[in-house]
């Protein structure tokens, strides 16, 4: 689990380096009031998705001293997991900009955030529930 944290940390890391620097261009004062704010809410996603990454480490550190533990685990995998949602958000938000910015269309942005949104839920959620269910129903 915490290898999981480590593996996903450092894209996240980096998509929130590039958000942050792109606010410091000039390109960036010429989007729209409506692409600045959902790059502003895109940024405070990914943010969160790295602070939820980080959490298990410290948590293990902290509570378990290092020790391994079912508990770590569970509170770990769930803090992994949850990191996932904030950053698909984060990842739509952006696409939505870069789109909207690319066509000149915010609805083609709308449709491409949406596309990336079934993409990324579906891919990170969806199927490894549906597959966990089936898998749970074959074993019964």
């Amino acid at each position: 689990m915490l290898t999981e944290a480590r593996v996903v940390l450092p894209g996240a890391q980096a998509l929130f380096g590039f958000q942050l620097a792109i606010v410091m261009t000039q390109s960036f004062e010429q989007l729209s009031s409506a692409s600045k704010i959902v790059h502003a809410a895109s940024l405070f996603m990914v943010g969160l998705s790295v602070v939820l990454l980080i959490a298990p480490a410290a948590h293990h550190r902290i509570v378990y001293a290092g020790e391994d533990s079912q508990d770590m685990h569970r509170v770990g995998s769930a803090l992994v997991t949850a990191a996932t949602v904030p950053l698909a958000l984060g990842l739509v938000g952006d696409v939505y900009v870069v789109i909207t910015k690319i066509v000149g269309s915010p609805s083609a942005g709308l449709i491409a955030g949406s596309l990336a949104l079934v993409l990324l839920i579906g891919f990170w959620h969806a199927y490894p529930l549906a597959t966990a269910y089936l898998r749970y129903r074959t074993v019964r």
